[in-house]
């Protein structure tokens, strides 16, 4: 089946899946933490939900070109959810490097809590 590419399936979805990637970080890591052990973990919970999203967005864009995945999840749920989870791993190139800016911009701002924390002597332990 020969889709066209278009605003609705090609740039929509990345603009989604980019946006979430910039602000489910910032949406799920505490403000006031001094943690890169929070971080992380925040930052791999965001990946992990935007690749969810991702694979709920193929699975839209299948359905919308007609392609039957209810009955395709029915019929074979394990081969139909490992196709979808695999084509959606695509437009990871897309929202990969933004949620990776984020994780950068997050550590930064750890690392500038914890130097304000030290030049005042209040460091946690």
């Amino acid at each position: 089946m020969d889709v066209p590419i278009g605003f609705s399936n090609t740039f929509l979805p990345i603009l989604i899946l980019g946006a979430a990637a910039i602000s489910l970080p910032r949406l799920i890591v505490p403000k006031e933490t001094r943690s890169h052990r929070m971080v992380i973990s925040g930052v791999l919970l965001s990946a992990f939900l935007v690749q969810a999203l991702s694979t709920a967005l193929t699975g839209y864009m299948f359905a919308q070109i007609g392609a039957d995945v209810g009955g395709a999840l029915s019929d074979a749920p394990g081969e139909t959810m490992f196709y979808l989870i695999r084509t959606s791993f695509l437009p990871m190139i897309a929202w990969g490097p933004l949620m990776l800016i984020s994780w950068l911009s997050l550590s930064r701002r750890t690392e500038r809590l914890r130097g304000q924390d030290l030049a005042r002597n209040r460091l946690p332990e």
